[in-house]
């Protein structure tokens, strides 16, 4: 084994640094932008008085940012989308023109995305998990007001719909907006604090996974992305769960502290 190392989460990966360099680990607080700072500078940050340097260990790894990617659940767009639902649903109950929207809760675009999410967050599980009722009456909806309209019942077609509206759409609404919340939370980026020899330094990661002294691995055992070369300087494994952990290159000359 060898000196205990910080463990830290970008993405799925796991990267470590010396428990020596770092000093300290905190939720990230506020950013100040600064102008015509490098490629993966974040902007700075005070820590106590000192003003610290935050740099994105996702980008520098090759990953898209934290904002990017909760951007790419498009979670404003699906509720969008359902509220357009309902209203194609009440125009084609009110003009008797075919309903073409998806009426199985698996066929619309936020269907096929939540039937194959899968989280280990159990928060954002629970949060998840009150959609399926609601989303599927919401759909099912869809069936019953046509078999209404075809039946000469509109009007009974049309109070459905905005019953719909009040209760199921209005339930997925406030689903929506908790989701958003509770992704942010879940997602919320951990700064840590890196001794360099002309001062602190911070990069913004997803988590930091544990403190503890790793196993050395050679690295002709170890396939990682070649873009990250530069980045990397050993291959470790954590004995606590038997997972590789990727070694930053803490030489202070190196391309994790470049500007």
């Amino acid at each position: 084994m060898s000196e205990p190392r910080v463990v830290l989460r970008v993405g799925n990966q796991q990267y470590g640094l010396p428990a020596m360099l770092v000093q300290e680990m905190l939720a990230l607080p506020p950013l100040t932008r600064v102008p015509n700072q490098g490629a993966h500078a974040r902007g700075v940050m005070n820590l106590r008085g000192r003003v610290v340097p935050v740099r994105d260990l996702r980008t520098m790894v090759g990953h898209e940012t934290l904002a990017q990617e909760i951007a790419s659940f498009a979670l404003e767009q699906r509720e969008r989308d359902h509220i357009e639902w309902v209203d194609a649903l009440e125009h084609s109950v009110t003009t008797g023109e075919r309903f073409e929207k998806a009426r199985s809760p698996y066929d619309c675009a936020f269907g096929k995305w939540y039937y194959g999410f899968h989280t280990d967050n159990a928060m954002l599980a629970a949060v998840l998990s009150r959609f399926e009722e609601p989303h599927r009456q919401l759909h099912e909806a869809a069936n019953v007001a046509c078999e209404l309209v075809h039946g000469g019942r509109p009007a009974e077609a049309l109070a459905l719909v905005e019953q719909v509206r009040g209760r199921e759409l209005a339930q997925l609404r406030q689903l929506f907006a908790l989701t958003r919340d509770t992704l942010a939370e879940a997602m919320r980026e951990v700064a840590v604090v890196v001794n360099h020899r002309d001062g602190l330094i911070a990069f913004t990661v997803d988590a930091v996974e544990a403190v503890e002294a790793l196993h050395d691995v050679p690295a002709d055992e170890c396939h990682h992305d070649h873009r990250l070369h530069h980045l990397v300087a050993a291959f470790q494994r954590r004995p606590s769960h038997d997972s590789l952990v990727m070694l930053l290159d803490s030489n202070p000359d190196g391309a994790l502290f470049a500007a």
